[in-house]
């Protein structure tokens, strides 16, 4: 639950004020779900501006969240916001169209379902601030629930929007990812939906590799971090994220940016291993082609 909310207490207990925010749509947020599109980006920068401007904040922030809010992260750091420090997205996609909607080039229907179904469930939560204000709250909920269709808009235009066109490529964080500038700690899973996007936005970093990262393990979407912290395998995720933040928001000379550049779990012989790229440089490639058994002829 908290991997999918964000809230990571570990940091609130080292000093920092975590703020968790629903995109406009979604959750107790007003107006209308427009999965990663052009208003999402500009409501990104206003919350970053009004953030560094609250009483709780020394006007200094970062970037953490799986999923979403990895996108949203790498979305707002290309817009090199004031404040912003650094930035933690784990398992963030590169390319909306080829990576979750038309996977392989045909319609991920099952992912969407789901997807667009867990988007749609959050609406009709009460908002949590239902007890300190219940006026505000009613009125939130009668508003959002007002809004939740079997099918959203998101979902309907997906569908028309079947081929590759300036409608992804907008909501596409690949595109953009190069201007980011901060310290940037990319993790993915090798059996993740988005496996393919998340070593491409590491290698389309303009960073050196002190400043940015990649951590890869044996995971899926929603197992990121599993088992680590165990004899022979990197510390927790939040563990992690914990050093990245401290290093480059309090400047603690605490060695993470020595951390190597590419972490994985290497599949096969199942242990960790380290590159200094990705991939590895002895990395061969080799075609293979399907026989009409279903197999494979080299």
């Amino acid at each position: 639950e908290e991997q999918a909310s964000g809230f990571r207490p570990l940091f609130v207990k080292h000093g920092y004020v975590q703020v968790i925010v629903d995109v406009r749509g979604t959750g107790s947020s007003e107006g209308v779900w427009d999965q990663f599109g052009p208003q999402e980006h500009r409501d990104s920068w206003d919350v970053a501006r009004w953030l560094v401007k609250q009483p709780f904040s020394d006007g200094r922030f970062v970037g953490y969240g799986a999923s979403c809010m990895a996108v949203e992260q790498l979305f707002l750091g290309a817009q090199r916001p004031p404040g912003l420090k650094a930035l933690f997205p784990i398992v963030p996609m590169d390319d909306l169209y080829r990576d979750v909607m038309w996977h392989g080039g045909a319609l991920d229907a099952p992912f969407l379902a789901v997807w667009h179904g867990m988007v749609n469930a959050t609406r009709v939560v009460p908002p949590e601030f239902i007890i300190t204000d219940p006026a505000q709250a009613a009125e939130t909920a009668q508003w959002t629930g007002a809004r939740v269709s079997p099918q959203s808009v998101s979902a309907m235009e997906t569908l028309n929007h079947p081929y590759d066109s300036q409608y992804y490529r907008e909501r596409s964080p690949g595109t953009v990812v190069g201007k980011v500038n901060v310290p940037t700690f990319v993790t993915g899973g090798w059996f993740d939906v988005l496996q393919r996007g998340t070593p491409r936005i590491y290698n389309a970093l303009r960073l050196p590799p002190g400043r940015k990262k990649l951590l890869i393990g044996p995971w899926y979407h929603f197992t990121v971090g599993h088992d680590l912290g165990k004899p022979g395998t990197p510390p927790p995720v939040d563990a992690l994220a914990l050093a990245w933040f401290d290093r480059w928001v309090k400047g603690k000379r605490n060695g993470i940016e020595h951390y190597a550049p590419v972490t994985v779990d290497q599949l096969g012989p199942e242990r960790w291993q380290t590159y200094r790229h990705y991939p590895r440089r002895d990395v061969e490639y080799k075609r293979f082609y399907l026989n009409g058994k279903g197999g494979s002829t080299l």
